[in-house]
């Protein structure tokens, strides 16, 4: 494990601001103690504050939308719900998934939609329904889209014990 030098900030120019950044130490024991003050501090991009904590705060907004996926969820419903402009939660967003907000729903429901057609023998209009998509003819086109197989296919490849109720 790397320590870190003592924070020494360099100056650059980037806009009217400053850029601090870290150094580190590629010489420190492993394992040798780090001081608080050696420890990394946020970078400082001219107004923005953009190191420590930045994505953190999402970690509720996403439990809160995976208890919802049966539900229309937005853009803005998410945006509201993290405290944040929609611009802003899409962007960080996407730091902390790698996907936009549209599509991580739409992945979440087709996990969702999997998980009931290989656990359940539940209608697939009912399936559909219980994982958020308005029609089953949307189920249906996301589905062969993301699986390249019907869920009736997948149902019957890859159905575990038929004849339950719903996943737990």
């Amino acid at each position: 494990m790397l320590g870190h030098r003592p924070y020494r900030p360099a100056r650059s120019q980037r806009g009217r601001g400053w850029l601090y950044v870290h150094f580190r130490a590629e010489t420190q024991e492993l394992g040798a103690p780090v001081s608080p003050l050696q420890a990394p501090q946020p970078r400082r991009c001219g107004a923005l504050t953009c190191g420590t904590g930045g994505v953190a705060h999402l970690g509720p907004t996403i439990d809160w939308a995976l208890g919802r996926l049966d539900r229309r969820l937005s853009v803005d419903d998410l945006a509201t719900h993290a405290g944040m402009s929609r611009r802003n939660f899409t962007r960080r967003f996407a730091e902390a998934t790698g996907s936009t907000p549209a599509r991580w729903v739409l992945a979440r429901r087709l996990v969702e939609a999997r998980r009931w057609l290989e656990t359940t023998s539940t209608p697939i209009a009912r399936a559909a329904a219980a994982c958020g998509f308005a029609s089953v003819v949307t189920f249906r086109q996301n589905f062969v889209s993301a699986c390249s197989t019907t869920p009736t296919s997948y149902r019957q490849r890859f159905a575990l014990t038929p004849g339950d109720d719903g996943p737990s």
